[in-house]
């Protein structure tokens, strides 16, 4: 029985991993891909019109739907280091406006995962990008291994929020694409409301996907903390 539960054990812990893996990259990619063809006038070349949407064919083949799964996973992989530059915008600001909040509780356990950052740093978030990005890997880590509840929900939290930020440079590529592909086929007549509109979307898409990054970032962070305030001192 044990061995049973040893076995459900470790392969539940893998399933936040490969969660993390479907939904910070592949709906980045499948994104891409899939507006990539639109904004390139791919699709106009099928008859997409009512009737069609009727008569299509909805159930692709498993080889299909697995090639273009493998092409949305290398995408979502390539757009990846687009997407820190993203989190850079507010990863220091959203730290330091919750430094204070949590100062004694990170003083009290950063010892735990190799830190020793002065509680008055803390307090007023005068600690380095570098000593943050060290702090948050060695708490991150910490929790995985000591928490298992926390091993199931961070890693998924994580990949919500790195899937908006990987949505804001594919919104500006497929901006900046729908701009030039209109260009290269029309010519200056494709400077019309039509186009005016379309790029709007897709800003509008890379607002809100950074917006809503700000926001799963500070999720995530608290969660991590809420966490922390469950383990022991000395733990």
């Amino acid at each position: 029985m044990g061995d049973v539960e040893d076995k459900l054990t470790q392969a539940a812990s893998l399933v936040p991993e490969v969660y993390y893996d479907l939904i910070a990259r592949i709906p980045a990619g499948l994104t891409l891909f899939l507006g990539g063809l639109l904004v390139t006038g791919v699709l106009e070349s099928q008859a997409w019109s009512l009737e069609t949407f009727r008569t299509f064919n909805w159930a692709p083949s498993a080889g299909l739907l697995a090639l273009v799964l493998a092409a949305s996973y290398v995408l979502g992989i390539l757009v990846t280091p687009w997407g820190y530059p993203v989190r850079e915008r507010y990863y220091h600001a959203t730290w330091v406006r919750l430094l204070p909040d949590y100062a004694d509780l990170l003083a009290k356990h950063q010892g735990k995962f190799g830190m020793a950052i002065p509680l008055q740093d803390l307090q007023t978030g005068n600690v380095t990008d570098r000593l943050l990005r060290r702090l948050y890997g060695g708490m991150h880590d910490y929790l995985k291994g000591s928490n298992s509840q926390a091993n199931l929900i961070l890693p998924k939290m994580t990949g919500e929020a790195s899937l908006c930020e990987h949505l804001v440079p594919v919104s500006l590529a497929l901006a900046g694409a729908l701009i030039g592909s209109c260009l290269l086929r029309y010519g200056w007549a494709a400077l019309n409301p039509n186009l005016l509109l379309g790029v709007l979307s897709w800003l509008a898409l890379g607002a809100a996907s950074f917006r809503a990054g700000q926001f799963r970032y500070e999720r995530l962070l608290r969660r991590h903390f809420d966490f922390l305030a469950l383990s022991k001192v000395g733990q």
